[in-house]
C-alpha cells in the first residue's frame, strides 16, 4: 500500500528508510541494492540487525523506528518501506506520517485492521488498496508509483518463441531459468521484453529466488 500526506515542511533526507530487518526486509533490501538506490535499514533487536548485516552487506540500524525519528528529526526520508511484523506494520506507518514521511509502501496486510493503521481524528491521502497482489510500479529514480498492477494479455509462450525458437521441455527452459518457474516469473520476463526500457525484479515466495529480467532475459538471479 502506498501512503502520502501532503504540506509538511521538513527537510528530507534522499535515503530510503527500510522499517525492518526480518526476511521480508531483506527481500526488499536485495531489490534496492540491484537498482542501486540508497537506503538505511531500521531494526529493532540485536539479533535480527545482525542477521540482515550478514545477509545483504548493509549496515543496520538498531532500537526501532520509534527511538530513530526521535534521534533524526532533521533527516525524515522522503520514501520508506515497511516491512515489520504484523503487530508493528500499523504503529510504524503511523510514526512515519506523523514525522512527514511523503510516500510510504507498507508491506501487506498493513496493520492488525484497518483502525490499527488510521486513528481516529487523524487524516491522510491514501492511495492504492491494502493487501494487494501483483507488480509494483517504480520510475526510473527508484520512486514507487503505484501497486497491485495486473498486466494480462502478455502471451509468454508466443515471446519465447519469438526470442528463443525451437524445441524445449518447457516454457522456464526455453526462457533460460534453471528449474521449474511458474506464471508470476513467466510473466515478468515477458512484460521485460514488451515494454521496452523496463528492468522487471521478482522474488519467489516459494524459495527466495530473486531475478532481473531485461528485454526478455535473466541479466541477474540469486
Amino acid at each position: 500500500m502506498k501512503i502520502q500526506e501532503k504540506n509538511m515542511n521538513i527537510t528530507h533526507s534522499p535515503k530510503i528508510l527500510l522499517v525492518g530487518t526480518g526476511s521480508m526486509a531483506k527481500e526488499y533490501a536485495k531489490v534496492l541494492k540491484v537498482l542501486k538506490r540508497p537506503f538505511l535499514a531500521i531494526g529493532r533487536g540485536e539479533e535480527s540487525a545482525l542477521f540482515f548485516e550478514k545477509a545483504i552487506g548493509v549496515p543496520a540500524a538498531r532500537g526501532g523506528i520509534k527511538n530513530w525519528l526521535r534521534d533524526n528529526a532533521d533527516k525524515i526520508p522522503q520514501i520508506a518501506i515497511v516491512a515489520t511484523n504484523e503487530e508493528q506494520l500499523g504503529p510504524a506507518t503511523r510514526l512515519l506520517l506523523q514525522h512527514g514521511t511523503k510516500s510510504i509502501l507498507v508491506e501487506k496486510p498493513g496493520g492488525m485492521n484497518l483502525k490499527d493503521l488510521i486513528k481516529q481524528g487523524k487524516h491522510y491521502r491514501l492511495e492504492s488498496t491494502l493487501d494487494f497482489d501483483g507488480a509494483i510500479l517504480v520510475d526510473k529514480n527508484g520512486n514507487i508509483l503505484d501497486s497491485g498492477i495486473i498486466i494480462e494479455g502478455l502471451r509468454p509462450k508466443v515471446i519465447a518463441n519469438k526470442i528463443h525458437p525451437g524445441k524445449f521441455k518447457d516454457l522456464s527452459e526455453q526462457f533460460g531459468f534453471k528449474g521449474k518457474v511458474h506464471s508470476r516469473h513467466l510473466s515478468a520476463i515477458t512484460a521485460s521484453y514488451i515494454f521496452k526500457g523496463t528492468t522487471v525484479l521478482t522474488v519467489s515466495e516459494e524459495n527466495d529466488s530473486f531475478h532481473v529480467f531485461e528485454r526478455g532475459k535473466i541479466v541477474y538471479s540469486i
